[in-house]
């Protein structure tokens, strides 16, 4: 049995009446909830599922899709999350990670994949397998073993973010990591995930309203977007004591106005890539100590973790976090995405690999720039998020900072598009003849060519930026003059 599986059996078998999963997808107690995995398992087992296959799962299952993550997870399969209408890419990427069926819509209805190559059997147990990176560069598959996923729910089980009565809405999909942690931490605390009905998750003052929500559990960004849809007003959420926020920076504005809606909350800033499972580094903010400067900072690495900070080769005065232990992956199921991302220590010093397979106490590269502070560790930037115009080095996170300052731009992305800078912000002030901003801070090299003004980003499943719909955003601009758009002539 998988590591998932193993929590919602031993929560059936500690509070079988507590209620699993409410919301849109109907109410299930944990002893219900379990019935129907046993079942999902069973039909599994009878169109041949073995232990070790990979199991595409679909991202539109509605009320099963919980049910059916579980059930793969009793044969101690790997879950691998798929979008249905994802096209002939997703068909590819399911093939290339050899899958051997899908679960989609219908009963669910289990399909094998033959494809005239016979379906990869894990030689060490997974948990499931995610495809990172997929809005900004080729996909780096991920698997996370189960190994890797104990040890992050162990964690969990000692933080005690939930108990009996609480209740999470499910903000996430399965192929977004934090959708495993609400799952976990649920069973952990034998509480209740809220299933949204359709979209209306984004309106997070009706959403916790309507289903009593206690703990919160999203990107930052949900809570801007909320704020600007009027759906996050001050003192409008009194219930919720717990929120935790991951999958991108916490800024001070958007802690800013969650704690004003939610003052009796403690706030957990919670970082960490895919590859270290979930979350290696955390910041918890009670309700009543304010926050110190105008960052929120990461915190401290988990102590069943090690970390240490290096100076990249091309910023030796900035400091990248590298982490190892338990909750690190093997390494990418493409050999290819390995070179560079880690070091291996040898006499005291550090080798980054080039090509060789990573080993358990090889340290991974985040590819954050950290700092350390007073209050625990500050991320400052993605070390990819410097990039070089015409043999200048240009940093992004400045650029999108500097815009980020102009009145009444609630966010912003700073791309390269052939060799120029361009910007896309999110403002209600979007229409024609706006002049383009002055920009001081920035040189001239820095500057974006054009702005596109939009009254919203872009945005991902997830809630992250959609870094490919903003390209293709600021590409259709370049291509012909938009009321939208200003361009930079200095």
């Amino acid at each position: 049995m998988g590591h998932l599986y193993k929590l919602y059996a031993e929560a059936a078998a500690d509070a079988g009446e507590e209620v699993a999963l409410d919301g849109a997808g109907g109410t299930l107690t944990y002893a219900a909830l379990m019935n129907r995995v046993d079942e999902l398992a069973a039909r599994l087992t009878r169109a041949g599922a073995v232990p070790g296959l990979r199991i595409g799962v679909a991202d539109d299952l509605g009320g099963d899709l919980h049910a059916v993550a579980l059930a793969v997870s009793a044969l101690e399969c790997s879950i691998v999350p798929y979008v249905t209408n994802g096209g002939p890419g997703e068909i590819r990427r399911l093939d290339r990670l050899g899958v051997w069926a899908t679960i989609g819509t219908g009963t669910p209805e289990v399909t094998p994949l033959g494809g005239g190559r016979p379906p990869h059997r894990c030689v060490q147990p997974e948990a499931y397998v995610l495809s990172t990176s997929g809005s900004t560069s080729r996909p780096k598959d991920v698997a996370i073993g189960e190994r890797n996923l104990e040890s992050y729910a162990e964690h969990l089980r000692a933080v005690a973010w939930m108990a009996p009565g609480d209740r999470i809405g499910q903000n996430y999909q399965p192929s977004f990591d934090p959708f495993y942690e609400v799952l976990m931490t649920a069973a952990l605390g034998r509480a209740t995930v809220v299933l949204p009905e359709g979209r209306e998750h984004l309106l997070v003052q009706r959403f916790c309203q309507r289903w009593g929500l206690t703990v919160w559990n999203s990107v930052p960004s949900q809570i801007a977007m909320a704020h600007r849809m009027r759906q996050l007003t001050p003192g409008s959420l009194p219930g919720v004591r717990t929120a935790v926020f991951g999958g991108e920076a916490l800024s001070a504005r958007c802690l800013s106005l969650w704690r004003a809606a939610a003052p009796a909350s403690t706030v957990v800033n919670s970082y960490g890539p895919s590859e270290v499972t979930i979350a290696c580094a955390e910041y918890v903010l009670p309700p009543t100590r304010p926050p110190v400067g105008d960052d929120v900072p990461i915190g401290r690495v988990l102590p069943h973790l090690e970390s240490r900070l290096v100076a990249p080769d091309d910023a030796p005065d900035e400091r990248e976090l590298c982490v190892r232990g338990v909750q690190l992956f093997a390494g990418y199921l493409d050999p290819r995405d390995n070179i560079g991302r880690f070091y291996r220590e040898e006499g005291g010093r550090l080798r980054v690999l080039r090509g060789d397979t990573p080993a358990p106490g090889d340290w991974y590269r985040t590819g954050d720039i950290v700092e350390e502070t007073g209050q625990g560790l500050v991320y400052r930037r993605r070390i990819g998020h410097e990039t070089k115009v015409r043999g200048r080095r240009v940093d992004l996170s400045a650029v999108e900072a500097e815009l980020g300052r102009l009145p009444g731009v609630s966010d912003v992305r700073a791309l390269v598009v052939d060799d120029a800078v361009h910007a896309v912000v999110e403002t209600p002030d979007t229409g024609a003849g706006q002049p383009f901003p002055e920009l001081p801070g920035l040189r001239d090299y820095a500057r974006p060519r054009t702005l596109v003004r939009t009254a919203a980003l872009p945005r991902l499943g997830n809630g992250k930026s959609d870094l490919r719909a903003i390209e293709q955003l600021i590409r259709q601009n370049l291509d012909r003059s938009a009321a939208t758009v200003t361009t930079n002539t200095g």
